[in-house]
């Protein structure tokens, strides 16, 4: 099974110099840049799933550079991820490319075919863009949008409140002034309509006359 995945511009991983991406799920998990599928040529006859030619320079995005701890390498040589490569490289290297005078990276006749581990959880995921270094761990960009996510939050839910209170606030300052010019009202009406005099207050009145 070959996953040409490296080659997607949607992807962190690219072949620059020719040849298609590959990741093979199985022995000897080829991941690298080949001009053959590698995921086919597995066999007893086989020195290398990509040999010689065929193989071709992998870069990848610098970005997930803290994602990418060191794999293997099935026909010797070291593994490398460069930076400071132009452009950046990541797979096997008979010289060291981080260190290369002109920044070029590992040269065409030190390329050695690289593969995933195992030991390193995963890779397989990450080299297909379908994961991180540790599928249990988010990424950085992944925490960092939670984050924003939960602040916008709980300034939406501040601001509802903050709302809610001035607008109750308001509410009672509005009702305890009506209250107020209410009983203002009723003790004007009271002193412009008197309550009519007793009966006997009148008896007592014309009698007197």
């Amino acid at each position: 099974m070959s996953n040409s995945n490296l080659n997607s511009s949607s992807n962190h991983f690219s072949c620059p110099k020719g040849g298609a991406g590959y990741v093979c799920p199985d022995e000897p998990q080829f991941v690298g840049c080949c001009s053959q599928d590698p995921c086919r040529n597995v066999d007893a006859n086989s020195t290398s799933p990509c040999p010689g030619s065929n193989l071709y320079y992998a870069s990848y995005d610098p970005f997930i550079h803290e994602e990418i701890p060191a794999n293997a390498c099935i026909d010797g040589g070291k593994w490398f991820t460069c930076t400071g490569a132009n452009p950046s490289f990541i797979g096997c290297c008979a010289s060291d490319p981080c260190k290369s005078p002109d920044h070029t990276g590992c040269p065409d006749d030190d390329l050695l075919p690289a593969a995933w581990s195992k030991s390193r959880p995963g890779q397989f995921a990450l080299f297909q863009d379908e994961g991180t270094a540790d599928d249990d761990e988010l990424s950085g960009g992944a925490i960092a949008g939670i984050v924003v996510g939960a602040v916008a939050a709980l300034v939406t839910i501040g601001a509802l409140v903050w709302f809610f209170v001035r607008r109750r606030g308001n509410k009672a300052a509005a009702m305890s002034g009506h209250r107020h010019t209410s009983s203002v009202i009723e003790g004007e009406h009271r002193r412009m309509y008197p309550c009519p005099a007793s009966p006997s207050f009148i008896s007592s009145w014309i009698g007197a006359i």
